[in-house]
């Protein structure tokens, strides 16, 4: 993915949070909902690669952090849910050659 098509994810969903904020603050009766999560977890593969012979150990780290996005009016809703899933992985033994 590119660099280009990164920042137009980003500018759309500020524009779309922004939008919500001002629709909650113009129109009397509407409730605005703007929630963060995080949720990250580890573990530990004693046999990661599924090898017969050399069994490596490595840990895995898992990182999503997102936010949920809501509007609701007496007619209308709106909601957004994006998490990103970060992976991260660590060898414990020492790479073969």
């Amino acid at each position: 993915m590119t660099w280009k098509l990164k920042y137009g994810r980003v500018v759309l969903v500020v524009q779309v949070f922004l939008m919500c904020v001002f629709v909650a603050q113009v129109h009397p009766g509407t409730n605005f909902k703007a929630r963060p999560k995080i949720y990250a977890s580890w573990r530990v593969d004693s046999n990661y690669y599924g090898a017969e012979k050399r069994e490596r150990e490595v840990y895995t780290y898992t990182v999503s952090p997102g936010i949920e996005l809501g509007i609701e009016a007496p007619k209308s809703s709106l909601a957004l849910d994006y998490t990103l899933k970060a992976n991260f992985y660590d060898d414990r033994d020492p790479v073969p050659s």
